[in-house]
């Protein structure tokens, strides 16, 4: 036998690579999903919204909010005073305080409003909400 067909033979097989398990991958997710904070849970009654599942809605920081043309308004990062505190912008990050009653559905997806991208840029949304009831920046506006 010459050098080449010794070092065949004599070559250990690689070891089997483990393969995750299914069940473990589907743990990991849920642990990581159960890991995220959560910024609150909104009553569907503040929506104005008729509840069909459940009274309540559990919202966790970072969910996307989304305008009523599906364009990305923000995320999540607390609910106070009965408003959405939105995170805007990536180099600059600003919060904005949208009124739980401007949303009009919420899915896997996020949390959509009813007002376009359009619509939702021309309304100052910057305002800190007082102790008060969430009132609607866009009514004030129309009722000027």
């Amino acid at each position: 036998m010459n050098k080449d067909e010794t070092d065949r033979k004599n070559r250990q097989p690689a070891p089997e690579q483990p393969r995750p398990d299914p069940g473990l991958t589907d743990l990991i997710r849920r642990d990581r999903a159960l890991a995220r904070p959560m910024a609150g849970t909104i009553n569907v009654d503040e929506t104005g919204l008729t509840a069909e599942e459940s009274d309540t809605w559990d919202i966790e920081q970072g969910a996307n909010v989304l305008s009523a043309d599906n364009e990305k308004l923000g995320e999540v990062v607390d609910i106070v005073n009965g408003y959405l505190v939105v995170e805007q912008g990536f180099f600059d990050p600003q919060d904005i305080y949208v009124p739980i009653s401007a949303i009009v559905r919420h899915d896997d997806e996020g949390i959509y409003l009813s007002y376009t991208r359009d619509e939702f840029e021309d309304i100052d949304w910057s305002q800190f909400p007082g102790d008060g009831p969430a009132d609607d920046p866009a009514a004030d506006e129309s009722d000027a």
